[in-house]
């Protein structure tokens, strides 16, 4: 699974998703490109999680802690990360077969960038992403900028499309506790001021799960979450 030098650390906070993680985690078994750590923080579940997460004793880094939060979990995880970047996945979402392939060729060609926003797809059923899977070592298209704020269009946020550079973590780029639902938009929105943002364009490497709504409800969500990220801030000058 890993090498001397691990290339990426895939870090899943996970919390009462007994029914999906196994199927979370054998996607990234299932890489092509098989320099990685696996980082699965059990955020205090009450479930069976803890007992599911066994079978995949030898193959993964476990922490168990009490429930604090995706934030808080993400941050636990990449302190004992040890990949030269990290790579966020949700507990409920997969990685393409190519996704690792992918991001390291990236990552060369752009020379090490600061951070990484993948391209994913929708799905409710993982069939859905059988499309995606044939992937024939096409080449990766990209845009790249100075910074994020640099870009000159919108761009679909998930966490489980973020991929940064290990050495740029600290307490200013880590995940803020109380961002929830807005801890995306609130992190990117933060490491957009590190130099070199690139923008996948494809292939698709992410598949992103949808919990039942449509796309109009999706659409009111995102608009809802840049108001709940305003009143964050306005609590932490509030705070200040």
């Amino acid at each position: 699974m890993c090498q001397n030098k691990v290339q990426f650390s895939i870090v899943i906070p996970v919390y009462n998703r007994s029914t999906l993680i196994v199927e979370t985690i054998d996607s990234v078994l299932k890489q092509s490109f098989n320099n990685y750590e696996i980082i699965i923080i059990n955020d205090g579940s009450n479930d069976n999680t803890l007992q599911v997460l066994s079978q995949f004793n030898n193959k993964i880094l476990l922490i168990n802690q009490e429930n604090q939060g995706a934030e808080i979990a993400r941050n636990a995880g990449v302190k004992i990360a040890s990949g030269e970047y990290v790579v966020f996945l949700d507990s409920d979402d997969i990685l393409l077969p190519h996704a690792l392939f992918c991001y390291n060729n990236l990552i060369i060609q752009t020379d090490y960038p600061a951070f990484v926003l993948a391209n994913g797809t929708g799905f409710k059923q993982s069939e859905e992403l059988n499309s995606f899977n044939r992937y024939r070592n096409e080449p990766v298209f990209y845009t790249y900028y100075k910074d994020f704020f640099s870009k000159k269009e919108a761009v679909w946020l998930s966490t489980s499309f973020i991929v940064i550079r290990r050495s740029l973590w600290s307490i200013d780029t880590e995940f803020r506790n109380g961002t929830f639902p807005v801890d995306d938009l609130d992190f990117v929105l933060r490491v957009g001021t590190l130099s070199s943002f690139i923008k996948m364009k494809s292939p698709v490497t992410v598949g992103y799960r949808y919990h039942g709504g449509n796309s109009i409800n999706d659409i009111k969500k995102n608009i809802q979450k840049i108001h709940d990220l305003l009143d964050y801030e306005r609590k932490c000058e509030v705070i200040a």
